[in-house]
């Protein structure tokens, strides 16, 4: 496998994702191997010289992926999409409104939670509100040591009434990506 950082070739394990590059006039393109990936990682990493050429090309088509849409990628963390095509309602099986109690947390943490809400308000990913219904939340710290904030709304999912969709079938979702160059996530 090849180190995207620095550029050396580590040992393969069965759950790395090796890539096999063919270089065309235009572009160089890629394909994904699940049952060879042992195969190709020996040989790039026998092949030092080619485990390079292979991370030029990656870095390389991938920008150029990237900029071809970039109108649909976000640019920076502030760049999110929004839509109003759709608009979204929750059905309850009781009309009241579903309420938690607040956790308490400590006042250092409870700092930093005020300062990531505004952070939120102004970057408009959230927006004050004078509803009746509450979740509680949960922080979850990060190793940068900024937090996140989750909320977990679970007297609300128990109140709801399934819509009844299907889970899409994983079958069909890799056949329609089949012969695909690229896919994301």
């Amino acid at each position: 496998m090849v180190n995207a950082r620095d550029q050396t070739v580590i040992e393969p394990t069965s759950s790395n994702l090796c890539a096999l590059w063919e270089q065309d006039k235009e572009a160089a393109e890629i394909e994904f191997y699940y049952d060879e990936v042992e195969k190709v990682c020996l040989h790039l990493a026998e092949n030092p010289v080619k485990a390079k050429q292979v991370m030029n090309q990656l870095l390389t088509s991938v920008k150029r992926l990237l900029d071809q849409f970039k109108d649909v990628i976000a640019q920076h963390k502030d760049d999110l999409g929004r839509t109003n095509v759709l608009k979204h309602k929750i059905n309850l099986v009781h009309p009241f409104p579903i309420t938690a109690r607040p956790k308490s947390f400590d006042l250092a943490m409870q700092r930093k939670m005020k300062q990531e809400v505004q952070d939120l308000l102004r970057r408009k990913i959230i927006h004050p509100s004078i509803s009746p219904y509450s979740a509680s939340i949960s922080v979850v710290e990060k190793k940068d040591g900024t937090i996140r904030i989750c909320s977990a709304p679970i007297g609300l999912n128990a109140a709801t009434i399934d819509d009844g969709q299907p889970l899409p079938n994983m079958r069909e979702l890799m056949d329609a990506i089949t012969g695909a160059k690229y896919y994301s996530s």
